[in-house]
């Protein structure tokens, strides 16, 4: 098994586990969004976590291309990307982009679209496509 394949195949599961849980638990999802908003300490942990993560999978999966392998090294980045903008971000512009995430239908159809990618990831990641 190559890493590519192994990446593919926790990212996905993993993608598929939360996705979930985002449409049929969106409620939640919206009122954690609001509490990360507030919490400094929360925000900081997650994104140094989120931070190391992401460089992790950029820096064992230095791969560009249109398959599943470089839609893992995308992930990856957009790990990144997202640990420095938390890291960064004053807590105005937090609460903004929590606000502007509360309607219920944005969870679910991010929770659908995110559902899809993990299936694929999955089935490229075991081989079953």
């Amino acid at each position: 098994m190559t890493g590519s394949a192994f990446l593919a195949e926790f990212m996905g599961l993993y993608i598929m586990i939360v996705s979930a849980a985002f449409v049929l638990r969106h409620d939640s999802f919206i009122e954690y969004a609001q509490n990360f908003a507030d919490d400094i300490s929360l925000r900081y942990s997650v994104a140094l976590v989120e931070l190391a993560a992401g460089l992790g999978v950029v820096l064992t999966n230095r791969v560009l291309e249109l398959s599943y392998r470089g839609a893992v090294t995308v992930v990856g980045g957009m790990m990144v990307i997202e640990a420095v903008f938390h890291l960064l971000a004053e807590e105005e512009h937090e609460r903004r982009l929590v606000e502007s995430l509360e309607d219920g239908i944005y969870w679910k159809v991010f929770g659908i679209l995110s559902l899809l990618f993990g299936v694929y990831l999955v089935s490229r990641g075991f081989a079953i496509l």
